[in-house]
């Protein structure tokens, strides 16, 4: 039976769009009994915690490291204090989740425990680092967080990392790395070891030993699929692979540096990179047909390429409050971004907030970028927004920041698509958006499901959405049609897009 894989860098605590769209997918393809998984190229020993709080079960992703450390349904005991058997040592000293270790009076040995939360047992090892005489680090021995020794740093004579090994829940070695420095001056690991059931195999760099995996999971189904989801993190291993399979190459985010033109000619050079190896690629997708247009213009003549939205509306709400009836709430739902340029919509809504003093602006999101988030902390106060503008983390439930929303707004440099406005949007909130390339300009109708206003304008954009606010009747039309837009990326319509691009075959399913 054909698996389909779909690969991304890492599941992270929380989840950006790129892998909600995995999940969605992932759910998706379930429904039409088409075997899937998400595949997890770097290495996490928070895989397991974070996979679960996604939602997904132990089937649904398969992480490589995991994979070679045999540890994809590890079941142990979570490590303690005293399974470390350091009873012919002085100490220990507790200091909040430390506990120092002494031997002769230097430090020997440092236990750093996980946090007390419903994510650990109680007193869970997470690292534990051992000391030299003279007081420099000899080794950090990393826990998984479902309890056993994951990974070991052993640090050189000059106190950096020289090798790294990971190990199986059982406390075998399967994989070593050698650390080396770099021309560049960086760190980094410039050789790997891998120990299977087949031996003991050696690589080069992380890229061939992600082509050996991807080779070994292809190597277990017939005709397997493999949807390319990171393409700037993925090609490098995915188009080293030695077996057959069907590849696609999904392009979540704008493909060439300069988006603002109607048609670039500049590519960036990850999908330069897939045109060299385009014999390996069964297809493009892209999740608009402005940039499945563009994309085809840039590609050889005989390459596919395919409208599939990256967004499944699961359990569309059946109803919802009249927008006429709710606080002139106005939201985002994006990472905290230079991309997203949260400047810009906090300098426009603090015109907005003159015209209409009871609005207030919620921002959901995870910060990707601290500096940025430091810097709109700061606008916030310069511009007395304190009580007006709220940054709150992002949330899972979609009724908790759309329910009681008037507006979405979207003010980034660029986008791909933005899942947020298609969100807001089955609430009845239609978006105020800046007329990108792609994604506002494919799924707002102007005027008509929301509004498209010139790019970086600040002023025209804080003109705009002041003068919808104040025309309830034109605000109640935009929301009832913004509605009907959502609902044309539910379950169903998705799943015909995967079979017209030829994903998925029609008899599948």
């Amino acid at each position: 039976m054909i698996m389909n894989y779909f690969l991304t860098n890492m599941l992270d605590y929380n989840l950006s769009g790129i892998e909600q769209a995995q999940m969605e997918r992932l759910h998706l393809f379930d429904r039409h009994h088409q075997p899937s998984k998400i595949i997890v190229r770097r290495y996490n020993r928070f895989l397991q915690l974070n996979a679960t709080r996604a939602g997904l079960k132990d089937g649904d992703f398969v992480g490589m490291y995991d994979f070679f450390q045999q540890a994809m349904s590890a079941n142990v005991k979570p490590a303690k204090i005293k399974d470390l058997k350091l009873n012919q040592l002085e100490g220990p000293i507790h200091e909040a989740n430390k506990y120092t270790f002494f031997q002769a009076g230097r430090i020997a040995v440092e236990v750093i425990l996980f946090p007390d939360s419903n994510d650990y047992q109680r007193d869970q090892i997470d690292t534990v680092r051992y000391f030299k005489r003279n007081g420099q680090l000899a080794q950090a021995d990393y826990y998984d967080v479902r309890g056993f020794k994951s990974m070991s740093d052993l640090y050189g004579r000059d106190g950096g990392v020289a090798r790294e090994i990971m190990y199986d829940p059982k406390g075998h070695e399967r994989i070593a790395s050698v650390y080396q420095a770099l021309p560049n001056g960086n760190i980094e690991a410039t050789g790997f070891q891998v120990n299977d059931q087949d031996g003991r195999h050696l690589f080069d760099d992380e890229p061939a030993m992600f082509a050996y995996f991807l080779d070994r999971l292809n190597l277990l189904d017939d005709g397997n699929r493999f949807i390319d989801d990171r393409p700037n993190l993925i090609d490098d291993g995915l188009f080293q692979m030695k077996t057959s399979a069907t590849v696609y190459c999904y392009w979540h985010n704008v493909f060439s540096p300069n988006y603002l033109q109607q048609q670039p000619t500049d590519v960036y050079q990850t999908l330069q990179n897939q045109i060299d190896h385009q014999a390996k690629i069964a297809g493009w997708l892209t999740p608009t047909a402005t940039e499945a247009a563009a994309l085809a213009k840039v590609l050889p003549d005989d390459a596919k390429v395919d409208v599939v939205p990256s967004i499944v509306l699961e359990n569309l709400p059946a109803e919802v409050a009249s927008i006429s009836k709710r606080p002139m709430r106005l939201v985002a739902a994006t990472r905290i971004d230079a991309q997203k340029q949260l400047d810009q919509m906090i300098a426009a809504f603090a015109q907005i907030v003159r015209e209409h003093p009871q609005a207030h602006l919620d921002i959901f999101g995870d910060i990707s970028d601290r500096n940025v988030q430091r810097e709109l902390d700061d606008s916030v106060r310069r511009l007395r927004l304190q009580r007006a503008v709220t940054f709150r983390s992002f949330t899972a439930k979609k009724q908790d920041m759309f329910e009681s929303a008037q507006l979405y707004l979207l003010t980034s440099a660029y986008e791909g698509f933005n899942r947020g406005m298609v969100e807001a949007a089955s609430f009845g909130v239609p978006t105020v958006g800046y007329d990108l390339n792609y994604g506002p300009r494919d799924f707002i109708d102007p005027e008509n499901s929301g509004l498209l206003t010139p790019i970086n304008n600040v002023n025209e954009f804080a003109k705009q959405t002041s003068q919808l606010l104040t025309d309830s009747d034109r605000l109640i039309v935009m929301s009832h049609l913004a509605r009907q837009r959502a609902q044309q990326y539910d379950a169903e319509s998705i799943w015909r897009a995967y079979t017209a691009a030829g994903v998925v075959d029609r008899k599948e399913g």
